[in-house]
């Protein structure tokens, strides 16, 4: 069955923790989802969103990226540059005057170049900053994955696709609320993790409304939920949609 628990962002992270926490059975885990399709596993249509979105962010500086990142991409940029002869006056220049030409051609999203050559540098921008891995990533999420597989989660629940995903256990629940926090919009599904995936098992998907905040909960084989998290709900003052 789908449950619709509807505005939960008038709680905080703590009470949807224990609508979450009261759904679970004794032996099973909160297992969080997270998308990691690969680059070459993009459609079309999506790479070229994507690429025009980080080329943006990164023109304007407001894209998540390391210094040395930073630093990748503006080497490669340069390189490709001086190969084609569209930066003839930048070796004479010294690196302070050297980086503040580059700068300007940042802020104004290399205008002066022709868009086919603009492109390339959106290529280049869009290779590294698609994989850059932010330190939630790197030091939370890495360590906990359990599965990796063909399986997305959204507010229909599991389904297998041609993309690639990850599923990630928290350790406890500090590491949860963390996770619930860090994710924001989160995803993920109630199973017994020392169990190979289950793709039936019961799913939950946070989901941004209009105006606030919905949980949706699928439950495995149509099994209704508890009393005890119907009370819970109802103790919160949340109202809940079946379908």
């Amino acid at each position: 069955m789908k449950y619709i628990i509807k505005d939960v962002g008038f709680i905080s992270l703590d009470k949807e923790y224990n609508i979450l926490d009261s759904i679970r059975k004794k032996n099973e885990s909160l297992v969080f989802y997270r998308c990691d399709t690969k680059i070459h596993e993009l459609s079309k249509e999506s790479y070229s969103d994507l690429k025009e979105e980080y080329f943006e962010g990164y023109c304007n500086d407001t894209i998540g990226l390391s210094l040395e990142e930073h630093l990748q991409i503006k080497l490669l940029i340069i390189n490709f540059l001086i190969k084609n002869k569209l930066l003839q006056y930048m070796q004479p220049l010294g690196i302070s005057q050297a980086d503040e030409y580059y700068k300007n051609l940042v802020d104004n999203c290399f205008h002066m170049y022709h868009d086919n050559f603009v492109d390339k540098i959106k290529d280049i921008i869009m290779n590294i900053a698609y994989g850059s891995e932010s330190p939630y990533r790197k030091n939370f999420i890495n360590k906990r994955i359990i599965y990796h597989n063909n399986y997305c989660l959204d507010e229909e629940g599991i389904n297998k696709v041609d993309f690639t995903n990850i599923w990630y256990m928290p350790n406890d629940i500090d590491e949860i609320l963390y996770a619930m926090k860090e994710e924001a919009i989160y995803s993920g599904i109630i199973t017994n993790s020392s169990n190979p995936f289950d793709y039936s098992a019961t799913s939950f998907c946070k989901v941004e409304t209009a105006d606030n905040y919905d949980l949706y909960i699928n439950t495995k084989d149509n099994e209704k939920l508890s009393t005890n998290t119907l009370d819970i709900i109802k103790t919160y003052k949340l109202k809940i949609q079946t379908l």
